[in-house]
């Protein structure tokens, strides 16, 4: 079932400013000054893409990477002005489920979000990808996002940048309570919006730039659809056999000058949305880190009248490894972690990709500051996941593991949470949070009842304003399947897939690492025979968990699809 989203009537101040309308003053009447204006806080959650818990620049000691100084100046400034989560978590160790978590509210395997839509990023080998061609992955259009319920709230809602749920268009922001939308629905994307983006939607729809900022004028007819969805099956195939007739460079040429116009145009009509114009590589608006940041501080100069929750979901750091060369000019020092030439480069990039990121979280800043919302404006940053050192150069010391593994490395990440006057800048929170948190807390924050949601986080605000010391203790759980884990405020468990169990005391060892003689981030506090209770605690506690689940339908093939007893929630 669709989840119906209804606007309710805004204030009627906000309601006219947003038309340029003038309100008649009432005889006798004073006009209310901003004092007197009681605004509900707009919200801003930037995501950043496999950034390293050391990467972001805002922990205290050692947990900051050595040459990350002046990387992340604007990111670190948010952090400063609220509170850092010492132990902040995602729901998943990689994109997908992570961010379907996120943008829920809920743990993404109640609706059975186990593994990323394909492709099966970093999933396969040993754990044996599988996907039933009668299934079709992504969130269901009946479970609420975060949109749905800002929509529901009032407010205006952008989202900008990544998206990476299923490929149909009924999954993608437009549809799923998101009033503009721009950005792709992949796990990945270059990072050159580029001079072929409408030749790149037809043979690669989901790593292309889309957007809904002109909302078509009306919505279109059933022969339309037909034709629309004609006209793609009939020609897309047509691309391949024009490679192999004329080589690949000419073919595509050929195809599209006789036919590349009309499947795009298809496409927007079945999409609801439009191709982003083509942008010559390297001038302004090309490199996506930016365009993001400008999209992002766009929508905030738009909206600066009424309430807006934007989500901005930036791609980086994640690969391919691609900076600008004002971006790779800006680093200096690479740490002396990497010795060769080619990883000092690629470090390198991974830093300018770190600071171009910054410098768009500074547009964001700016963009608020300008319109004189700073201080009515909740900010939220955090990364998807942990960083895959081997892969784009990110930093996870001093914890073990990265991304797709259920050690720290892969599940605890940079996060950071700022609303200037209500919470109380340079804190840094001990309690294991999670992103599950983020819609509780922010939803709340904007005066709605979260009691009915069947959210799974809890509100943070009593915690961060002082209301409270400490969180209640609870249960943090994960399951990729071949793999899940469960924590509590000391411990962690870990389930392997031929049911092997490691238990961890973080209260001792918050790092779990140790480092052998190659210099290896490896687990080795295994704590299992220390405390056999706890052990048969957690082990019991996840598996209750899991059985209130269903069997997962696509990615990681189940080796025990008994311990699934649940059905999946589709609202």
């Amino acid at each position: 079932m669709p989840i119906p989203t209804f606007k309710k009537c805004l204030l009627a101040t906000a309601f006219t400013a947003s038309f340029g309308i003038m309100q008649p003053a009432i005889a006798g009447s004073e006009p209310a000054t901003n004092a007197e204006v009681t605004r509900t806080p707009n919200v801003v959650i930037i995501v950043a893409d496999d950034l390293g818990h050391a990467d972001a620049g805002f922990y205290k000691e050692g947990w900051n990477s050595d040459d990350i100084s002046g990387v992340t100046k604007n990111i670190q400034k948010i952090a400063a002005s609220g509170a850092v989560f010492n132990q902040g978590y995602v729901t998943a160790p990689v994109s997908g489920p992570s961010r379907a978590g996120l943008l829920t509210g809920r743990y993404q395997q109640r609706f059975g979000f186990y593994s990323n839509p394909a492709p099966e990023e970093d999933e396969k080998g040993e754990e044996g990808a599988t996907t039933s061609s009668d299934v079709e992955p992504g969130t269901p259009t009946g479970i609420p996002t975060i949109g749905n319920h800002f929509q529901n709230a009032g407010y205006v809602t952008g989202f900008v940048g990544k998206l990476h749920d299923g490929e149909d268009w009924k999954f993608w922001p437009h549809n799923r309570g998101f009033d503009s939308f721009f950005g792709f629905n992949n796990g990945a994307a270059a990072y050159g919006v580029g001079i072929r983006n409408h030749e790149n939607a037809v043979e690669t729809p989901h790593s292309t730039m889309w957007n809904n900022y002109t909302p078509r004028d009306r919505e279109p007819t059933a022969s339309e659809i037909a034709a629309a969805e004609l006209s793609i099956k009939t020609h897309t195939p047509k691309i391949e056999q024009y490679i192999t007739e004329y080589g690949a460079s000419e073919g595509r040429a050929r195809f599209y000058a006789e036919y590349g116009e009309e499947v795009a145009s298809a496409l927007e009509t079945l999409s609801g949305l439009t191709i982003t114009d083509d942008v010559e590589e390297g001038t302004t608006g090309d490199y996506l880190t930016d365009r993001f940041g400008m999209e992002a501080a766009k929508f905030i100069n738009k909206n600066a009248d009424n309430p807006f929750m934007l989500y901005v979901a930036f791609n980086a750091v994640h690969t391919p490894l691609k900076a600008t060369e004002d971006y790779e000019n800006q680093i200096g020092y690479v740490s002396e972690d990497y010795k060769t030439e080619e990883d000092i480069q690629s470090r390198k990039t991974a830093l300018a990709m770190a600071y171009s990121l910054d410098k768009n979280v500074q547009r964001i800043n700016r963009a608020l500051k300008r319109n004189g919302l700073t201080d009515d404006t909740i900010i939220v940053f955090v990364s998807d996941n942990g960083g895959k050192p081997k892969s784009n150069f990110s930093s996870n010391k001093p914890l073990s593991g990265h991304k797709g593994e259920l050690y720290e490395g892969g599940i605890r990440v940079p996060f950071a949470i700022s609303w200037p006057g209500k919470i109380q800048s340079g804190q840094f929170i001990d309690d294991p949070v999670n992103t599950l948190d983020i819609l509780p807390t922010v939803l709340k924050a904007a005066g709605e009842n979260v009691s009915d949601k069947k959210l799974d986080g809890i509100d943070l605000m009593p915690r961060l304003t002082g209301e409270v010391e400490k969180l209640d203790d609870r249960y943090i759980y994960w399951d990729r399947v071949n793999k899940a884990a469960v924590r509590d405020d000391e411990f962690k468990l870990i389930k392997f897939r031929k049911k092997k169990y490691e238990l961890y005391k973080l209260s001792e060892n918050p790092e779990e690492y140790t480092e052998d003689e190659n210099e290896v981030l490896v687990e080795s506090y295994d704590v299992s025979a220390k405390y056999p209770e706890k052990l048969e605690e957690l082990k019991l506690k996840l598996a209750q968990w899991q059985e209130k689940h269903p069997v997962p339908t696509w990615g990681v093939e189940a080796p025990d699809p008994t311990i699934y007893k649940g059905e999946a929630e589709t609202e």
